[in-house]
């Protein structure tokens, strides 16, 4: 699904991406998750900046882990980002999908910042206390 998805997307001209882009951007603010003024700045800059490295699809995409956001809306809004770079579009499919198949394994050690509670936390839901 995930592959289908992004050659679909490969065959797009860029004012086509950016549209699908814009529309993107209109779900999410507030529709199905806060508000992106409510988000702070690190994730906004990462939502609108092209394409995504490894740590950036990684906070990206961890931010929504807890939130139990669709997994193909996550998908959605990085094969958008990452349009631009040809050889990376396939990266980022794997890497999503080695994210999504190993949080409930690293619950315990990954972090993400959480909107909600304005604080790090594991994914296990428990705060994280720097040392």
């Amino acid at each position: 699904m995930m592959l289908s998805h992004f050659r679909k997307l490969k065959a797009l001209t860029k004012s086509e991406v950016k549209r699908k882009r814009s529309n993107m951007l209109k779900e999410f603010d507030g529709d199905c998750f806060f508000k992106i003024a409510l988000w702070p700045k690190f994730i906004r800059r990462k939502f609108f900046s092209s394409p995504y490295g490894d740590c950036d699809t990684f906070d990206f995409v961890s931010v929504f882990f807890r939130k139990w956001m669709l997994t193909n809306v996550i998908f959605g809004v990085i094969s958008v980002a990452s349009h631009v770079k040809n050889p990376r579009w396939k990266k980022r499919i794997y890497q999503l999908d080695w994210l999504f198949k190993n949080e409930f394994f690293h619950r315990d050690k990954w972090f993400y910042f959480d909107i909600y509670e304005t604080k790090y936390l594991y994914m296990n839901g428990n705060k994280r206390i720097k040392s």
